[in-house]
């Protein structure tokens, strides 16, 4: 009984830490001066492409496979956006079963191929909710050795919330 109520515990107190991320990132793209530069880099690497597929069929090729990659990332963006109620439902008496909606949602996640000016940004998000589904997992098996801090501090580092707040704000001006 104890084991059930230490993964009931951890499952909603790793929920609640995804929807608060989740929450925060969707609202702190919007009229901040991060929008702006996100604004400004997107339209000077936009220019050079364009001039470019002019040039070569090459680049027309690739051009179109940055479409589909963007076709891809605005699918699993809308994964993302839609967590906050898909992982808010989790029902965290059935630990099993939160473990499998968490890995379902970070698989998705994982096999979006973001566009290159926000690649990296989309691997630190994606890499905390891998750690934060591998947690879960640990907890399930092993109440005891589950690290819920680890993953609290990860969520709340700075270079985090900054990845998913230019995920955002390029998933709300692009998708």
């Amino acid at each position: 009984m104890r084991n059930r109520l230490t993964i009931t515990k951890t499952t909603t107190a790793l929920a609640t830490s995804a929807l608060l991320v989740l929450g925060l990132a969707a609202c702190g793209g919007s009229g901040d001066d991060a929008s702006t530069d996100s604004e400004t880099t997107a339209s000077e690497e936009t220019t050079p492409a364009e001039d470019e597929s002019s040039e070569s069929e090459d680049t027309t090729e690739e051009e179109t496979g940055d479409a589909e990659a963007s076709g891809d990332f605005c699918t699993a963006y809308q994964t993302l956006l839609d967590a906050q109620s898909t992982l808010g439902s989790i029902d965290t008496s059935d630990p099993a079963g939160a473990v499998t909606e968490f890995e379902t949602f970070t698989a998705s996640l994982e096999a979006a191929e973001a566009p290159a000016e926000i690649s990296g940004d989309w691997d630190t998000v994606t890499g905390v909710f891998r750690q934060l589904t591998d947690t879960l997992e640990t907890a399930v098996d092993d109440p005891a050795s589950a690290d819920l801090s680890s993953i609290t501090s990860l969520m709340t580092d700075e270079s985090f919330q900054t990845s998913a707040q230019n995920v955002a704000v390029y998933g709300t001006q692009n998708c």
